[in-house]
């Protein structure tokens, strides 16, 4: 369980935020903080000031004003707590403080906490460097009527995310309606909307010659920040001191997809003579006789001799089999060759694993509490799949899903 105190608690995020943690079984509000606020409108204690806060808790997160932040940080690094700044804003001394204060208590820091905005920034960046300096890139950000910082601290973040790409850093240019002079190579254009009731929308526009590239975002309701927020409390709780950001709870979402293949068969060549010119060989002539390999495993040699499996599409198999079976002269050829068509394949796959040890254990885990065997693994950087009985499938799935929280 993750105890949280609120800090803006009164504000429409404040409540956006008790809302949404109340839908959950893991994360309880202990507490909120608003000098606005009447505690009597609250389902938890309210406190008119931080300090005045007798209630323990693990992470604090703030939805309120650039204005608190030094007393947020005083109050974390007083009580050794996680820090949610999910406040925008911030100017490069209140900044400077916070990466000061990491030192004393782990801080959390995102100019926005939707997933979506922070999966944008990685596209955009993929964009920039690829088109370089021969698209112009504009940011076009809209909000409701009562937000007060212009530009956002989402737009500005796009444009410090973009602005790693390029090997000379560009200059922000806030609007042009004082600008005068033609539009250079060298500055990224900032333009803010605000009216109604809009959550938040941010367009970022690669302009090249006849063409045009534009990646958006849209919040829909601000149950999404909320969401994220409430995401990195729980990230945070445990942490070592130190900064974290975005990319890192995104990191840690180890798993992000599951998938499944029921077409494919599998065939295993046995006691193959250990040399690489055979290999090259066998995949040769399954290629050249038009079949789809997908996941290769290989056994280590043993007294000269190794066990090689693949899968391959189902209706392909007997080409694949004809092909192996022209192999190589006497001393060459393979041993059995077995095929085994009741097979499926489970894949996981998340960004996440790269940089987290222990999920193959945990796959290897779930599938043996569900009694369900392996039949062969193949794994990358970001990638594990399995190869088991049909049969299991739909047991497997459940099982994976469920521990993973997919």
């Amino acid at each position: 369980m993750t105890r949280i105190i609120i800090h803006g608690c009164n504000g429409a995020m404040g409540r956006v935020l008790a809302q949404a943690a109340a839908d959950g079984s893991d994360i309880e509000i202990v507490a909120g903080v608003d000098k606005l606020a009447d505690p009597k409108d609250f389902p938890f204690p309210v406190f008119h000031s931080l300090f005045d806060c007798d209630v323990e808790a693990d992470v604090v997160i703030d939805f309120s004003r650039p204005e608190a932040l030094q007393g947020l940080l005083t109050y974390g690094k007083m009580h050794n707590i996680g820090l949610v700044l999910a406040t925008t804003g911030y100017t490069d001394a209140d900044k400077g403080m916070i990466h000061a204060a990491q030192k004393d208590c782990p801080i959390f820091q995102a100019a926005n906490m939707s997933l979506g905005i922070n999966l944008m920034m990685n596209l955009i960046q993929k964009a920039a460097a690829f088109f370089g300096d021969d698209f112009d890139c504009e940011i076009v950000e809209a909000h409701h009527n009562k937000k007060v910082d212009a530009p956002s601290g989402t737009a500005l973040a796009l444009a410090d995310a973009l602005n790693t790409t390029y090997p000379q850093p560009k200059t922000y240019r806030l609007g042009r309606n004082k600008e005068s002079g033609r539009r250079t190579r060298g500055e990224i254009g900032i333009h803010a909307i605000r009216g109604g009731t809009v959550v938040g929308e941010h367009s970022v526009g690669f302009y090249g010659t006849d063409e045009v590239v534009k990646i958006e975002h849209s919040a829909l309701s601000k149950r999404i920040f909320a969401k994220g927020a409430l995401r990195a409390a729980q990230f945070l709780c445990g942490q070592p001191n130190g900064f974290y950001s975005m990319e890192d709870l995104m990191a840690q979402e180890t798993m992000t997809s599951l998938y499944t293949d029921e077409q494919s068969a599998m065939i295993t060549v046995c006691k193959l003579p250990h040399q690489p010119k055979l290999i090259a060989q066998l995949f040769r002539a399954v290629a050249d006789a038009h079949v789809n390999v997908d996941l290769i495993s290989q056994s280590a040699p043993v007294d000269g001799l190794f066990d090689l499996s693949f899968t391959c599409p189902r209706e392909s198999m007997d080409a694949a089999l004809h092909a192996i079976a022209t192999l190589g002269d006497s001393s060459g050829k393979p041993g059995d060759v077995h095929v085994a068509t009741d097979i499926a394949i489970l894949t996981v796959e998340g960004a996440g694993m790269a940089h987290r040890s222990g999920v193959a254990a945990n796959i290897f885990q779930v599938l043996s509490d569900g009694d369900i065997p392996i039949r062969g693994i193949t794994t990358s950087e970001t990638k594990i799949s399995c190869v088991i009985d049909q049969a299991d499938l739909t047991r497997a799935v459940t099982a994976v899903v469920e521990a993973f929280e997919l």
